[in-house]
């Protein structure tokens, strides 16, 4: 019997099986099918499960049903269900939303010269240098973004000052060291900023801005307002637990990795999260806290949620990474937590990690799920997120929701 021959009696076996089983309600186990296949093997094949996935994969192609596939524990073959158009168009969403809530975080942290302004070239208070793109971070599309704090009251605007002072405070830093936790959101946000035009980074610095410009030899004024605005050269040191960012720095693609400084902390490999994490991660982070810490961490989360009390808090799904992202936060100057609404909007998760309160989060920065207002039916969700953003507000606690800004007629 050809190759050939015993490959197309191996698919009349199995559909024969996956008849009698699958679509009787029943499971059909790889052990069965082993011993089905005993009929047309003289010898067995070094692999029995690569053999398995050969036939799985012929009859899925000439298959006009539904595909099948080996289970994760390699001992059933399951249907596979078609994939739903409506999920396919959510995941491609919160992708967008992800991207556009790291380049509006990033722009903001690097490149806009007021805590308020630098999303998209239609702000009038953005310099003309950055209009034109000339900054680390130039957008691909000009982005808005709404704030929980009003400068008419004072009692909020307090929460702008303090965001200021403290994103003046990291660009002053000669070597800014960022802290990086595991997550899709923040390796998204390390892949926007490893995009940099490049490194060092060169931060604008307001000489009216409170901060010391004293050395000029680190600074280079802008050819457009010399005057006003100058740049410091700031060099990134990362510190992650993350495998997977450890490794986005570390490719031969990124152009700035000679001129980075990375640090991964020790601990117990995650295969399933790619991260280092547990005790010694615990006991590496308390030290670098006790030597003074980081200027800045992005840590991400995956709910935003009221707690039995009514208050609001980060929490994670995983008990075990609820203790080391709580460390990555106090041991920060700058305290930034980066998300997608779903987490404020459906989230649900057991471990409480931090509360939404002035002494462990500086800033939240979102994406707008209501841009243009809401209509009827979403009145439960924008009562929802209103909620978290006042709750937030009386905190002290910064939240801004980024959107892709409209375009002005005199723009187009």
């Amino acid at each position: 019997m050809s190759k050939h021959q015993k490959t197309v009696k191996r698919v009349e076996i199995l559909a024969g099986l996956l008849k009698k089983t699958l679509e009787a309600g029943e499971d059909l186990f790889v052990d069965d099918l082993l011993k089905a296949f005993e009929t047309v093997e003289r010898e067995p094949p070094d692999s029995w499960l690569r053999m398995i996935a050969n036939v799985i994969s012929s009859y899925n192609k000439n298959s006009k049903v539904r595909s099948i596939a080996i289970s994760p524990d390699n001992r059933r073959i399951q249907y596979v269900e078609p994939p739903v158009p409506q999920f396919e168009e959510r995941l491609h969403k919160q992708a967008n939303e992800k991207h556009m809530v790291c380049m509006g975080l990033l722009h903001w942290l690097f490149d806009a010269t007021d805590v308020r302004a630098g999303y998209g070239a239609t702000e009038k208070s953005v310099p003309k240098a950055f209009e034109k793109g000339m900054g680390n971070y130039p957008l691909e599309k000009p982005l808005q973004a709404r704030f929980n704090w009003a400068r008419t009251d004072p009692a909020k605007s307090f929460i702008e000052r303090r965001l200021q002072r403290k994103r003046n405070a990291a660009r002053n830093r000669t070597v800014l060291s960022l802290m990086v936790d595991s997550g899709s959101t923040t390796y998204t946000c390390m892949e926007r900023f490893l995009a940099a035009r490049e490194f060092p980074l060169k931060v604008p610095i307001n000489a009216l801005d409170g901060v010391d410009t004293s050395d000029g030899e680190d600074f280079e004024a802008a050819e457009e307002e010399p005057k006003k605005l100058r740049h410091r050269k700031v060099e990134p040191s990362i510190l992650t637990n993350s495998l997977a960012i450890s490794e986005l720095i570390g490719k031969d693609s990124n152009l700035h990795r000679r001129r980075m400084i990375l640090r991964v902390i020790g601990g117990t490999e995650r295969p399933e999260r790619r991260s280092l994490s547990g005790d010694v991660s615990l006991l590496w982070t308390r030290m670098l806290k006790s030597m003074g810490g980081v200027d800045l961490s992005i840590v991400g989360t995956t709910g935003i949620l009221e707690n039995r009390h009514g208050d609001w808090s980060l929490y994670m799904d995983d008990p075990i990474e609820c203790e080391l992202k709580r460390e990555f936060l106090h041991m920060a100057g700058f305290k930034i937590v980066i998300c997608d609404s779903l987490k404020v909007l459906e989230g649900s998760c057991l471990h409480e990690f931090a509360p939404i309160h002035e002494n462990s989060v500086d800033l939240i920065v979102i994406d707008d799920p209501f841009p243009n207002g809401y209509r009827g039916a979403d009145r439960e969700r924008h009562d929802r997120f209103q909620s978290f953003l006042e709750s937030a507000r009386e905190q002290n606690v910064g939240v801004m929701a980024i959107s892709l800004a409209k375009t002005r007629k005199q723009d187009t």
